[in-house]
């Protein structure tokens, strides 16, 4: 067993954050408590550390915020930067995880979420935005997708954003499903437009979820623009081939009926 206050300067080692993490993981939760208090005062400090970030992870997984009082207070004071961290953002997104509907997590959240449209295009960012739309309250997730909404078209041009919209495809249901398809759809009315999308990887990234989560009327709007651009030509790129091959899978009959299926 761990000593009293060991725990602060063994989660800043390469091999004592994991003897940490063992022991947090080992121990009844009265113990893990006591162990985790070393940290306080030291939350933000162990986040931004390679190593000392997966023992605040950690603590995150297997004890309530009632049994750590400090550790909300500590991250709430990094606020937005914590989300543009490369550590921090695992930490938020964890928080999402295991806490999305404790009242000081949700209001945290909320903070973070005001930076929305410019967290989705952050390489560290976007992380959390996307546990946001797995995880997060209904009202979190509508803001997301109202954000995103806003500036589609630069979004799926982005390759940190685009990770974004395919997320949003795939946790997204009913209406707001429907809307986003619409909407995407109605960003690409030419078949030069979803020629330029499907090149580059970001779009290609987004125009495989649409064929994933489309329903069979879009599904055909799709084919239509797919086979004006190819003009009778077979798809010249890899890209292009992999995506004229999905939306063959994806009209197959009984294709839409299948992923029905399975998602219900």
């Amino acid at each position: 067993m761990l000593e009293p206050g060991t725990v602060k300067w063994l989660t800043f080692e390469v091999s004592g954050c994991r003897t940490v993490q063992l022991a947090l993981d080992k121990a009844d939760r009265g113990t893990a408590a006591r162990l985790a208090a070393d940290l306080a005062g030291s939350v933000l400090e162990a986040i931004r550390s390679p190593f000392g970030n997966h023992v605040v992870q950690k603590i995150i997984e297997v004890l309530s915020p009632g049994e750590v009082p400090f550790l909300l207070e500590e991250i709430d004071n990094g606020g937005v930067d914590l989300a543009c961290h490369e550590y921090g953002c695992r930490v938020l997104c964890r928080l999402l995880e295991y806490l999305s509907h404790h009242a000081g997590v949700t209001m945290l959240v909320d903070k973070v979420l005001q930076k929305t449209e410019w967290l989705v295009g952050h390489k560290f960012g976007h992380h959390v935005v996307e546990s946001c739309l797995e995880y997060g309250q209904s009202y979190q997730r509508q803001r997301v997708l109202k954000g995103l909404k806003r500036s589609l078209r630069r979004h799926v041009q982005s390759r940190n954003a685009a990770f974004v919209v395919v997320k949003a495809l795939a946790v997204a249901d009913g209406a707001d499903l429907e809307e986003l398809v619409q909407q995407l759809l109605e960003e690409l009315p030419t078949p030069g437009d979803l020629a330029r999308l499907i090149k580059g990887i970001p779009g290609n990234m987004v125009g495989r979820a649409l064929l994933q989560h489309a329903g069979p009327e879009h599904l055909q709007r799709i084919a239509t623009l797919w086979a004006s651009t190819s003009q009778g030509r077979p798809p010249a790129t890899k890209k292009e081939q992999s995506f004229g091959s999905k939306l063959s899978r994806a009209l197959a009959p009984g294709t839409h009926a299948t992923r029905a299926s399975e998602a219900a």
